[in-house]
């Protein structure tokens, strides 16, 4: 079942948005993760939701240092991609 940005309805989006959020933030391997914003579906022929999540890096080399990462959900599989978007938003206000 697509599901279509335009097409879902508000409960079923609810519920999109839900999984997105759990798979994402496990996926993201960060402590104290959360969404950074809200989750953007992409067009049914792409076939992704997106969502940045921040949190911290458990690695002790990282010294807790804030950091975030860029899921792409597959709609059609249901995995998580994750890959870090340090970069992709630019520096943090200090």
């Amino acid at each position: 079942s697509g599901m279509g940005a335009h097409g879902a309805t508000p409960e079923a989006w609810a519920d999109h948005e839900k999984e997105v959020l759990s798979a994402c933030v496990a996926a993201s391997n960060l402590r104290e993760a959360k969404a950074a914003g809200k989750p953007v579906a992409f067009d049914d022929r792409v076939g992704f939701t997106a969502v940045v999540i921040d949190g911290r890096y458990p690695q002790p080399h990282m010294k807790d240092k804030r950091g975030r990462v860029l899921c792409l959900f597959d709609r059609r599989t249901r995995t998580p991609f994750v890959s870090d978007a340090d970069g992709l938003l630019g520096e943090r206000e200090p």
